[in-house]
């Protein structure tokens, strides 16, 4: 089980950007999640030359038009959503599960050290593909069957942590201490009470299952990530704060307070 390679130590051991970026402007992590489109095979090596291990984003659940695959599964969309403005997949097509086997070994040639599988919640019970929960289950232990030395990270998904565990390296799990509005496009803190209970949650699954657990939030203002950190440096749980999108190295010292 591999699930144990990787330890972790406080919140720099988690950096996540889906836009491009000079490799050489991230140093210093354990984990480095980043969109594979946009780096070539020297660039991922920049990165693993200052950082620990760097993972190629992979929605197991969604794409938008710009990826490499849209085309290719088109036809075979069940839904949208609206809030990323991306398609949901069926996995339940052989279509589709070779599309996204395709990637992986893509990424993997390229020189990634793993695959950040996305949109785990999509599958669960209050998720629109839940009915594909058995298939998306098997793609994953298919994928660490054919690259059994490679790491995996799952994004959310706990319910399903009991099989998963054995599977993947890392869970991410977003949005613990913060929230984001779609509706409104507001940045807020979760309630005190929602907060210490999921908090409470994560802990008990690191603990049974062994297995790291990341914390994503998000801010748009020093203010604001001031209170995620007050908030989740006690739990010493790994984490990182970036804004909505995460499209960029977030620096928040340079948004105004008024900003939320």
């Amino acid at each position: 089980m591999t699930n144990t390679t990787i330890d972790t130590k406080n919140q720099e051991d988690l950096f996540i950007c889906y836009g491009k970026l000079n490799p050489k402007s991230v140093v210093g992590y354990k984990y480095v999640i980043v969109e594979p489109a946009f780096y070539t095979p020297f660039q991922i090596q920049e990165f693993q030359k200052n950082n620990e291990t760097v993972f190629a984003y992979l929605s197991l659940g969604e794409v938008n038009k710009f990826s490499s695959i849209y085309d290719q599964l088109a036809t075979s969309f069940i839904g949208k959503n609206e809030n990323w403005d991306s398609f949901l997949l069926n996995l339940e097509l052989e279509t589709t599960t070779t599309a996204l086997a395709e990637s992986i070994e893509e990424y993997i040639k390229l020189g990634y050290n793993g695959i950040f599988f996305d949109n785990l919640d999509n599958f669960g019970i209050h998720g629109k593909q839940t009915a594909q929960k058995n298939s998306v289950l098997a793609f994953m232990k298919n994928m660490k069957s054919q690259y059994p030395n490679h790491l995996f990270i799952q994004n959310a998904g706990l319910e399903f942590i009991d099989f998963t565990y054995s599977l993947v390296d890392a869970v991410v799990v977003e949005s613990v201490a913060s929230h984001f509005d779609f509706s409104t496009s507001t940045y807020r803190l979760r309630p005190e009470e929602a907060f210490q209970t999921q908090l409470n949650k994560l802990k008990s699954i690191r603990n049974q299952y062994k297995i790291p657990v990341l914390l994503v939030e998000y801010a748009n203002s020093q203010e604001k990530y001031n209170s995620i950190q007050d908030r989740l440096d006690p739990s010493g749980m790994p984490y990182f704060v970036g804004t909505i999108d995460l499209q960029t190295k977030p620096n928040f010292n340079l948004i105004p307070s008024y900003a939320f």
